[in-house]
């Protein structure tokens, strides 16, 4: 088994497309208003409509809601990413530190308020 997507639930897929359009440096796959995903190497990383998934799903998800998933993503140059999404006024909930795993990374928050990792392997 391995798991191949991760989806984001919004209120404003446009907006969080756009967004992770700037910080992942890559053009999303759209399918419609509905729904964008991100081919990241490993895997998938899915916005899809609240309304739409409420169809689905009815009241199953709250959007902006999510306080408990760090989305992880290994970066080539996290000092680089790091000034370069500061220059772009993202907010950084934890600075750029080197960890004892053996990491170096930086934490911040989409427009939902979803908390994403930049990491580099030390």
């Amino acid at each position: 088994m391995k798991l191949t997507h991760c989806c984001i639930i919004t209120e404003d897929v446009i907006k969080l497309r756009d967004f992770y359009e700037s910080i992942l440096k890559l053009k999303s796959r759209d399918f419609n208003t509905d729904y964008a995903e991100f081919h990241t190497g490993n895997g998938i990383l899915g916005v899809f409509d609240i309304e739409y998934h409420n169809k689905l799903a009815p009241n199953s998800a709250i959007a902006k809601n999510n306080k408990t998933v760090l989305l992880e993503f290994n970066v080539d140059d996290v000092e680089q990413e790091y000034e370069r999404l500061k220059s772009m006024n993202i907010k950084i909930i934890k600075e750029l530190r080197t960890h004892p795993w053996g990491s170096r990374s930086f934490y911040f928050l989409d427009p939902d308020g979803n908390m994403i990792n930049f990491y580099t392997k030390v």
